[in-house]
């Protein structure tokens, strides 16, 4: 099939283009499980066992467990873009992710939910949009379109309030919120098909001698980074997990918590463009120690804030605050990593990143399901992430300067 003859802004607004609509998708469908838990908990644990909530999310964390093994293997598939191309890849990664939605919103058994639910972390764990915005967008504007992007994941994390406010008074309940998600997958996948890859002249003008000298990354820094992604991936579920169940177990009413979830989204946004415009303009590494900073300041704001039941929407700025920042962080020492590769070996760098991080979350998983039978939510947020995040920012401040972007 001939290849559009695109020129190469017309190539760059497409892909831009594309990878937000993609982000729509996997910000969407990621997002569900942690907004939507205590129905899931209520419905499949509390119903039927009457087990108290800090006891049934231990035994839906413990039923989880075995699935952690599918979107382990997501990194997996960021190597096939080295040989099949990002296009072929991004079309079966949005196949997973329609049908892993569908599973979820259908389904009344809690094993069968819990397979869906990690084909749907499988696929927007994949992330090939990333690798687009590493290989195919201008050197000094990477970071502040992944932050922009940010913008997408907050409409998207926006809409799942709304969504869940409308679904849970309707026949459909709690699940209907899977439906939006499998349409907007389907639409996802209609704009990769039709938008054809290209190699315009910018693009080639960046393959240069020098360019070539700078991608070759130093094996002893590398291995600093990924140390440094391990530690951060293990403050991953400390910062991700049980941020909604709290709100229910200390009696907030569903329009507070919507409220909170409307407001998250938002916060997330700005914290995220704002990191992003910076990481362009100052070194990297020192804008990801910076956010891990931020993010550990709104961990402490949310989980005392939600303790003293303060207002639903400052509530929500400190979550989104401390996502947004946490994540801001790990996409930059991803970013690091991708931009500097060398083109054919770009799939191989990140998904050897990915699972580095993925250990790390891993790790953080298994302290999170031990402990919050005994130690209780908050404090298993405050303990899991804290100390590792601490840990990271001490290495970035000794890791030697790596900003190869620069000239």
């Amino acid at each position: 099939m001939r290849k559009a003859n695109y020129t190469g802004k017309l190539y760059i607004g497409l892909v831009v283009g594309l990878i937000m609509i993609v982000q729509f998708a996997d910000s969407y469908s990621a997002e569900l499980f942690s907004k939507i838990q205590s129905f899931v908990i209520g419905d499949f644990f509390i119903k039927n066992t009457q087990l108290d909530m800090e006891e049934a999310v231990s035994r839906l964390g413990y039923m989880m467990l075995p699935f952690y093994i599918v979107p382990a293997l997501s990194p997996l598939a960021r190597i096939f873009v080295d040989r099949y191309g990002k296009k072929r890849v991004m079309v079966v990664n949005l196949v997973f992710l329609a049908i892993g939605c569908g599973v979820c919103g259908l389904t009344d058994n809690i094993w069968v939910y819990l397979l869906g639910n990690g084909l749907v972390t499988f696929a927007t764990s994949i992330d090939i949009q990333n690798i687009y915005i590493a290989q195919d967008l201008p050197e000094k504007r990477r970071a502040t379109v992944r932050g922009i992007l940010s913008g997408v994941t907050a409409v998207a994390a926006m809409l799942i309030p709304v969504c869940r406010g409308y679904f849970v008074n309707t026949d459909y309940g709690w699940r209907g919120v899977y439906g939006i998600a499998i349409l907007v997958s389907i639409i996802a996948l209609f704009v990769v098909i039709i938008v054809k890859e290209n190699k315009v002249a910018w693009v080639q003008l960046q393959k240069t001698p020098e360019r070539v000298e700078k991608s070759k990354l130093n094996d002893l820094l590398i291995k600093k980074y990924l140390l440094i992604l391990f530690f951060i991936g293990i403050a991953t579920s400390g910062i991700t997990m049980y941020n909604e169940p709290i709100l229910a177990n200390l009696g907030y009413e569903e329009n507070a918590i919507n409220q909170v979830l409307l407001a998250q989204p938002i916060a997330l946004l700005i914290i995220n463009i704002i990191i992003g415009i910076f990481a362009d303009r100052y070194e990297r590494k020192n804008v990801a120690g910076i956010s891990l900073s931020i993010a550990i300041v709104f961990l402490l704001a949310y989980v005392i804030g939600s303790k003293y039941e303060c207002i639903s929407y400052i509530l929500g700025i400190f979550w989104g605050g401390m996502v947004g920042a946490y994540f801001s962080a790990v996409n930059i020492l991803f970013l690091v990593l991708m931009e500097n590769a060398k083109d054919n070996n770009i799939g191989k760098i990140s998904a050897i990143s990915a699972y580095i991080n993925g250990a790390g979350n891993a790790v953080g998983i298994v302290i999170c399901t031990v402990l919050v039978k005994v130690a209780g939510m908050e404090i298993v947020k405050i303990s899991t992430a804290i100390p590792v995040l601490l840990v990271a920012i001490i290495l970035l401040l000794k890791v030697e300067k790596f900003n190869l972007k620069e000239s």
